[in-house]
């Protein structure tokens, strides 16, 4: 395999981990590598998950305008 195969190959798979479309621990394996625990888990990206699972809308709605980059999470 050359070098440009190789980088190819690890940025698809980085994709494919990134959008949560496979594991880490499959990424290892189609590089061959060893599976590690802990890493069968999908990533979901951050920018998917709706506003309702890391707070009470109403209120991510109220401080839209406020605190743009700020998040509220509360404990349930």
């Amino acid at each position: 395999m050359i070098k440009a195969d190789k980088n190819s190959t690890a940025q698809y798979l980085k994709t494919l981990v990134d959008s949560g479309i496979i594991s880490r621990n499959e990424a290892r394996k189609q590089l061959g590598y060893n599976e590690i625990k802990g890493c069968d888990d999908l990533i979901v990206p951050f920018t998917n998950i709706k506003d309702n699972t890391i707070g009470n809308q109403e209120e991510n709605s109220k401080n839209e305008g406020e605190n743009k980059n700020d998040i509220n999470i509360k404990d349930e």
